[in-house]
């Protein structure tokens, strides 16, 4: 049962997030998992309470998204559900195509968090706070970064992403909020 080791990366993850963000527990942990990623949602709930024993996630729910698969046909011009059967081949059409658009996904995509505030405090005050996992949780960058910056530490910003090559920017980076990986993890396109 692979799912044990997957959630034990998942729990690493989110207690990381916890300490930096010094919340004293976790309520729940959100989890994107695609049909195709090998991992078994059944699995992984089962796996769920043995995976975060002792650590600041025991006892946190797991809210599982399973993603369907999806190939991305284009005869049809759109994507395609697909099963584990999938030949390569358009499920409507038949035209050939191997481009899998979704269901290789295993990322964690929210952690709910408890953090102890003082009652001169109010919520929304603390960076933490301003989204589902504010800047700072499962964040690597620092809170007054623009997430859908994609420029790379040191580029200009007035020359613009494609500066540097004179083309599209083809680098990968790792998605922010996702710091779960294994078998099946999918990469930013």
């Amino acid at each position: 049962m692979h799912e044990l080791g997957l959630l034990r990366s998942v729990a690493d993850a989110v207690t990381a997030a916890a300490e930096r963000a010094g919340a004293t527990g976790v309520q729940a942990v959100g989890l994107r998992v695609g049909t195709l990623s090998g991992a078994v949602p059944e699995a992984l709930t089962g796996a769920w309470p043995i995976a975060v024993a002792g650590t600041v996630v025991a006892g946190a729910r797991l809210e599982l998204e399973v993603v369907p698969a999806t190939v991305w046909c284009p005869h049809c011009g759109t994507d395609q559900p697909i099963d584990e059967f999938f030949a390569l081949t358009c499920p409507v059409c038949d035209t050939p195509t191997g481009n899998l658009s979704h269901g290789r996904e295993f990322e964690v995509t929210w952690a709910d968090l408890d953090i102890d505030r003082p009652d001169d405090d109010p919520v929304g005050s603390d960076p933490v706070d301003s989204g589902p996992l504010g800047p700072g949780p499962l964040d690597s960058g620092p809170p007054d970064t623009d997430p859908l910056d994609t420029r790379m530490p040191g580029e200009d910003a007035a020359a613009g992403p494609d500066a540097h090559t004179g083309g599209t920017d083809h680098r990968s980076r790792p998605l922010r909020g996702s710091t779960a990986t294994g078998p099946g993890s999918a990469s930013p396109d």
